[in-house]
């Protein structure tokens, strides 16, 4: 069985160490909280990003994933930038 004693407190904005990734609204991936989880090694895995400077703001902080109601339309922009 899991042990789920280890879990997110999402009141003080604090996770475990036991914990390798978050899952974050793309708000939250450019605050404190977020640019800690980046510097701390564990990835940071943003939700719902549907809007080009969102993306651009995301990939310059350094997130590890974004997930888009869009991904053709993403992809095609990001194969754009590179």
């Amino acid at each position: 069985m899991k042990d789920c004693s280890k879990r997110i407190n999402v009141l003080s904005g604090r996770f475990s160490q036991a914990q390798d990734a978050l899952h974050a609204f793309f708000p939250t991936a450019l605050r404190k909280m977020g640019k800690e989880v980046i510097a701390s090694g564990r990835q940071l895995r943003v939700f719902t990003v549907n809007e080009e400077p969102y993306a651009n703001m995301l990939q310059a902080a350094g997130v590890h994933a974004i997930f888009t109601d869009y991904p053709q339309e993403m992809f095609l922009y990001l194969d754009k930038r590179t």
